[in-house]
């Protein structure tokens, strides 16, 4: 994760975005709509002596376009209730990934997300119980070694 633009999307704890930080993230953006999912982010970053690289939005995910800090993310973490249907945050967040970025939607198991958003194919599926992590991942430009190789797909 060194030097990458992270997005946490529906960020709930913070954690995956402190996560991201500790392994060498440029910067991460924390979005949830729900004010004490914000307050209890705040918090942990502090607990975890964080000063910077970060930014804590209060948002509906679907309406937070205009609060972006920056344009776009290396990687996306889409981590939206399970009750509900993942598709239309992922679409809604996918137009903000970087060439060559990676989209990671956390969903029921039980639940069935699309083989594509937007433009972006899903590479990589990991289950883990009730919880699966879907990876969507766009063509990476010619001569760029990122993304996931054949071996993780």
């Amino acid at each position: 994760m060194l030097d990458a633009r992270v997005l946490d999307a529906c960020a709930g704890t913070g954690a995956v975005g402190i996560e991201a930080l500790s392994r060498g993230a440029a910067h991460v953006t924390f979005v949830d709509r729900d004010r004490r999912a914000a307050a209890l982010i705040a918090t942990n970053v502090a607990r975890c002596r964080l000063t910077g690289g970060y930014a804590i939005i209060r948002a509906d995910l679907g309406h937070f376009q205009a609060s972006l800090p920056q344009p776009a993310y290396d990687v996306i973490v889409l981590d939206p209730p399970y009750d509900s249907d993942p598709a239309p945050l992922a679409d809604a967040v996918s137009r903000f990934l970087a060439p060559g970025g990676v989209l990671v939607v956390e969903h029921a198991t039980r639940r069935q997300v699309a083989t594509r958003v937007g433009a972006l194919e899903r590479v990589r599926t990991v289950r883990s119980g009730d919880s699966t992590l879907s990876f969507f991942a766009g063509e990476t430009p010619a001569g760029d070694p990122g993304g996931l190789d054949d071996t993780q797909r």
